[in-house]
């Protein structure tokens, strides 16, 4: 689906679009929630064998048991499922998921079209690329189970995300880079289970980024202060559609309320050449019209790739991902 001139005109004004239908939720986003599947029986599998639960809790849906696991081991199992690496201690033992379904919604042709309705037709998958699995936040309160919330990078796994900016959480190469972000639901996703938010327009402040974005990957975010927060729009999607948004825009997400988990992908496409704000990850042409050859089909070389990255990262030691930012830029304290 290639994207109006309308909704590029929107993005253009707001720093994002919804793209209602883009792509096909029963051959694209319900396989890979099946294989997901997969990974959480797989997952219940080895936190049994190893006594860390009293189940597998096979007898329960992908909810429960997702919530089970969480409370009875009293941590996020995020990265376990996650299409990426952690920024900090990677290890031998550090867990990634890079399944077909997966590769095959990030390669899925009706999703290229929208992303080359922006950035054209020369398409590089950008490594920065995660699944967010926001278990509700209630499930805390249960018998007092988890004695604090789980954290990653500064952002609550099962809360409200802090404002940031997606250019903020590269390195500084990828300031020249036209950067899309696509937000993909794996189900639907209301309000109360803790949609998407963004402040349209807010992508035009050049200040931002430079004066704000420096607490973001500390865990302090950008402070409202620096932006209209008043004007903030939730954003609540479909299983199917998709949200395309601007690097600078600013955006964050609400606290799930619900009794359901919330379960998406933020993935990020860049025209081939251009910096990906992680070189030390592996990115892939995933279309070109210049040189068709040099396009990724294979999931199996996809995930040989992050494996490969991996066992180099875990042997060079992890970089300072965020060396650009001061924590203790008075802008943002």
């Amino acid at each position: 689906m290639f994207l109006s001139d309308e909704q590029l005109k929107n993005l253009d004004q707001n720093g994002y679009v919804i793209v209602k239908n883009a792509i096909d939720p029963e051959t694209t986003v319900d396989r890979v929630f099946n294989e997901y599947e997969f990974v959480l029986d797989k997952l219940c599998n080895e936190l049994f064998a190893k006594g860390e639960i009293s189940s597998t809790h096979d007898d329960l849906n992908f909810d429960e048991r997702i919530m089970a696991v969480y409370q009875e081991t009293n941590r996020s199992h995020v990265q376990y499922f996650d299409f990426s690496l952690p920024l900090q201690e990677i290890s031998e033992d550090t867990p990634m998921w890079h399944g077909p379904e997966v590769f095959r919604l990030l390669t899925n042709p009706d999703l290229l079209d929208v992303v080359e309705s922006v950035i054209g037709p020369e398409i590089h998958s950008n490594p920065v690329q995660h699944i967010r699995i926001k278990v509700p936040t209630n499930i805390y309160d249960v018998n007092n189970n988890l004695s604090e919330k789980p954290k990653k990078a500064g952002f609550n796994l099962d809360g409200a995300t802090i404002w940031h900016q997606d250019q903020g959480v590269g390195t500084e190469d990828v300031d020249e880079t036209n950067m899309l972000t696509v937000w993909i639901p794996l189900r639907d996703t209301t309000k109360e289970m803790g949609c998407l938010k963004v402040i349209p327009g807010s992508h035009k402040n050049e200040e931002l980024l430079q004066y704000c974005t420096a607490g973001t990957n500390h865990g302090a975010g950008i402070p409202e202060r620096f932006f209209e927060a008043d004007k903030m729009v939730p954003l609540p999607i479909d299983k199917g559609d998709l949200i395309v948004f601007n690097k600078k825009l600013v955006h964050g997400s609400l606290d799930n309320e619900s009794d359901q988990v919330r379960i998406s992908f933020d993935i990020r496409y860049n025209p081939i050449g251009e910096a990906t704000g992680r070189k030390w990850f592996p990115g892939f042409n995933a279309r070109s019209k210049n040189d068709p050859d040099s396009v990724l089909t294979d999931p199996v070389k996809w995930a040989e790739s992050w494996v490969e990255a991996k066992n180099t990262l875990i042997k060079a030691g992890t970089p300072d991902f965020y060396s650009r930012w001061d924590e203790d830029n008075p802008a943002c304290a």
